[in-house]
């Protein structure tokens, strides 16, 4: 019954009727008490959610259900059509480095699975899963500005795909890439031509998502030849798609600025008001449910997959280590404890040079500081520091610190500033450096979670350092003493004793 609901969703064109199918098709699925049915049904129902609606709340919800009933499957289709939703999940929240890990082993798996003989519907679903991937590691690669790789992708992508019926979209997406890299080149009339033919192909399968980037970067070529009026009518064309659908991607916020100053210099007052009131309704949008995806996607998501994965990776070397011991001889022990000592030299190893190149990064950071409190830093304006300081306040409450391999570029890249007036304002306001400042932050967070859920006195060392942000158990172990005075074990110890004198004490009150 559950097969047969989501077949109706595929079905249906109303958003509304697809929506009412997933529903049931969610209640079926929970009735058949199939984990593989019930994790199918959540993941199509996000996707509706995600797709159909916009309401990314609602499908990441849905998603990390799906994810938390296959965690330990061996459906790999699903794992990693689940792991490319949530992708494009990250790139709308501008976590573009960590999208593009997940997009590698999709579009390797996608690539591998469509070569396997299969029925021919499940075959065009690994088909076009590859090439959606593959164009979604183009967008990642454009906005971390990595552009090597991207002529030879959009080759694969647009040869591949090039007078395939079934891909006509996909072909589209491809020849909006090449477009927006022609324009980077300078390009102008070769980019014009593959932005507006990909527009014909995208326009047949009605994408709300893309069409609007399009005309952006059109009106970003006509912007950049002197052709102001023309460039206008496209930058009109994504609020019509706005107004409409009431959706749009973070890259083409910039339109509305464009026609801000337009109408200004043309003294439209009115024109310039309504686009300055479009502006606030699209930041509202894009600001809707940010803190709530950003945590979510890296406590329920990330966390828990990198610990899987670790899970994973360790349960064959303990194996192996149980045949060892059962059919060692004394030679083979001999080697073992050989193996032994030089991974614990090279774990020390990792260790120095990991502190290593923490004391570099606190140098780099107290060097900037010293610089701009010189000279450049008297250029730092109070609007210029209380604008990084609301956007810090955001970020510390969306946790986002919690995110591993931050650094100072990557989070002043994220607040669109750079990295001396990032720096500067934490040293400034904060009193200390970045580093510092990430530390205690992380710290915090997982002492207060230590404090107040119980279920954090249960976790291991290393899941707890994962859990804020720190990939090292030696370095989460020595920042926490560090900061706490106390190692992270033995706060937990004292903490259950705690709770176990006032569970006692309660007793014997009653």
């Amino acid at each position: 019954m559950a097969n047969g609901y989501q077949d109706a969703v595929f079905s249906s064109h109303s958003k509304e009727v697809k929506l009412k199918y997933a529903d049931s098709a969610v209640v079926a699925a929970l009735l058949s008490k199939n984990d593989h049915v019930i994790a199918n049904a959540f993941l199509l129902r996000g996707k509706v959610y995600h797709y159909s609606f916009r309401q990314y709340k609602d499908a990441l919800d849905d998603y990390i259900m799906a994810f938390d009933i296959t965690r330990y499957s061996a459906d790999a289709y699903l794992q990693n059509d689940l792991s490319y939703h949530i992708s494009i999940l990250k790139c709308n929240l501008g976590y573009f480095e960590s999208a593009y890990r997940d997009l590698q082993k999709t579009t390797a798996f996608f690539k591998r699975n469509q070569q396997t003989k299969r029925h021919q519907k499940v075959h065009l679903q690994n088909v076009k899963a590859y090439y959606n991937s593959l164009h979604q590691m183009i967008v990642c690669l454009r906005h971390l500005r990595d552009l090597k790789p991207i002529d030879s992708l959009i080759g694969v992508g647009l040869d591949q795909t090039q007078n395939r019926l079934e891909l006509q979209l996909e072909y589209g997406l491809f020849l909006k890439e090449q477009g927006i890299e022609q324009f980077r080149k300078k390009n102008m009339d070769s980019a014009i031509r593959s932005l507006k033919r990909s527009l014909e192909y995208l326009s047949v399968d009605d994408d709300l998502t893309w069409e609007p980037v399009n005309y952006f970067h059109i009106g970003q070529i006509y912007l950049a030849s002197g052709e102001q009026h023309r460039a206008i009518g496209y930058f009109q064309k994504i609020d019509s798609v706005f107004q409409k659908h009431h959706q749009i991607l973070p890259g083409v916020r910039e339109s509305y600025e464009l026609l801000i100053n337009y109408y200004k210099a043309q003294n439209d007052v009115k024109k310039e008001l309504y686009y300055t009131r479009q502006l606030l309704k699209v930041d509202r949008v894009l600001s809707q449910d940010v803190n709530y995806l950003s945590s979510t996607i890296h406590r329920r998501y990330d966390t828990a997959r990198s610990v899987l994965e670790k899970e994973t990776s360790e349960r064959p070397a303990e194996i192996a280590l149980v045949v060892c011991l059962i059919l060692a001889s004394a030679s083979i022990i001999v080697i073992v404890i050989r193996k032994m000592r030089n991974e614990k030299k090279a774990k020390n190893d990792h260790w120095i040079l990991e502190n290593k190149i923490l004391d570099n990064a606190v140098i780099a950071a107290e060097k900037i500081d010293q610089q701009l409190s010189e000279g450049e830093g008297s250029i730092l304006n109070e609007e210029t520091s209380d604008n990084i300081l609301a956007k810090l306040k955001i970020f510390e409450e969306a946790t986002g610190f919690t995110e591993q391999g931050l650094t100072l570029h990557k989070l002043a890249s994220r607040l669109e500033t750079n990295s001396n007036y990032l720096s500067h304002v934490i040293n400034q306001y904060k009193g200390m450096n970045f580093c510092r400042y990430i530390g205690e932050l992380r710290i915090k967070y997982i002492t207060e979670k230590l404090e107040n859920d119980k279920t954090y006195l249960s976790y291991k060392i290393e899941y707890l350092g994962h859990e804020c942000g720190i990939s090292s158990r030696t370095n989460f172990s020595n920042l926490f003493r560090e900061i706490n005075g106390i190692r992270p074990k033995d706060f937990i110890k004292n903490r259950l004793r705690k709770i176990r004198d006032d569970e006692e004490a309660l007793k014997i009150n009653k």
